[in-house]
């Protein structure tokens, strides 16, 4: 299945406003207007999805249209909510057992709640949970159930490292988590050209460690919204072909020449 595909089977009830309770009308011409944007930009997009094309392929005016469709989408707050309990994280994914100082290192977790068990990091969600299709949010379970059983075989030896990947991890630009939007899809991505989830884990903590150190941000791709509820949305659409260009970096060799970050032999 070509990638676009996955987001054609999106819902339009997913661009519900909670602050204006927003009407069957409205999300109707939503869902149209991203209906077209994807029957009109569906090649290029695919093109970019796939790595036949930099994310520059697409025009700028279509950028615009899908970005002020993101602007449109429900998402989950840019602010961490506090007092998350994430009773189920706790149990089923083994958080408790890492290093203090890993936990510490990614927020006690409250960023993988939202990956792993949104339910329970933000009440609106279940504004969704109650229609008949619960949303889509497997790249991002799956980036955050990996990162917590590569977290479980590290062992931290180098402090100053481990204060600046923490950095790297907390980075916000225009009110964005950049890492933790940007994160799951470079994973899904390095796994779709061939790395072990553990190379891929390692290879995108090493590039948010050191690109961070000289530049500021963990990664060349820049999130501008914060993902939405349901992966097949336009936030989730900008992010998978943000994180195309730090594929494109590892692929070229400007990160081995960079930062020292290698990609294997057998990567074309």
């Amino acid at each position: 299945m070509e990638p676009i595909a996955l987001y054609k089977t999106f819902s339009q009830d997913y661009f519900y406003s909670f602050h204006k309770h927003s009407t069957d009308l409205e999300l109707e011409e939503l869902g149209q207007k991203y209906r077209t944007w994807l029957e009109k930009n569906g090649p290029p997009a695919n093109a970019i999805l796939k790595g036949r094309r930099p994310p520059g392929h697409l025009r700028s005016e279509a950028r615009k249209e899908l970005e002020f469709l993101a602007e449109m989408e429900a998402r989950f707050p840019n602010e961490l909510p506090q007092g998350i309990r994430g009773e189920s994280f706790e149990s089923e994914t083994g958080f408790g057992n890492l290093d203090g100082k890993l936990r510490r290192l990614v927020e006690d977790g409250t960023h993988l709640v939202r990956l792993i068990y949104p339910s329970e990091y933000d009440k609106n969600y279940w504004f969704y949970v109650g229609n008949e299709d619960p949303p889509q949010y497997v790249f991002s379970r799956e980036f955050g159930l990996d990162l917590i059983e590569y977290l479980k075989s590290v062992t931290v030896t180098n402090r100053a490292k481990l204060i600046n990947l923490g950095k790297a991890l907390a980075c916000r630009k225009n009110e964005v988590n950049q890492f933790w939007t940007l994160a799951p899809y470079l994973h899904h991505n390095l796994m779709q050209l061939g790395y072990p989830w553990q190379m891929s884990m390692a290879t995108l903590l090493r590039i948010a460690e050191r690109r961070y150190s000289q530049e500021g941000t963990p990664f060349t791709g820049s999130a501008p919204f914060q993902l939405g509820y349901d992966e097949r949305m336009p936030t989730h659409l900008l992010a998978r072909m943000e994180a195309m260009r730090d594929v494109a970096c590892l692929k070229k060799g400007d990160y081995a020449a960079r930062y020292g970050v290698e990609p294997p032999d057998w990567l074309d």
